[in-house]
């Protein structure tokens, strides 16, 4: 399962995701990410990465 959240800092932004095994219920990886002028495309898609990576490498 994958949990997250989003807070707002003036220009910034900061984006806090959580893999949870479902099964256990124990979060398998975290990572917060950051941004103040990154593109919101190229930003969504370093997350989006980030979390392909997580999830191979703790579900193979």
């Amino acid at each position: 399962m994958l949990n997250g959240s989003i807070q707002r800092s003036g220009a910034g932004l900061r984006v806090n995701v959580q893999l949870v095994d479902a099964a256990g219920g124990h979060n398998v990886w975290a990572q917060k990410f950051d941004s103040h002028s990154e593109n919101a495309l190229e930003f969504q898609d370093r997350i989006a990465q980030s979390v392909v990576l997580a999830v191979s490498s703790n579900f193979n």
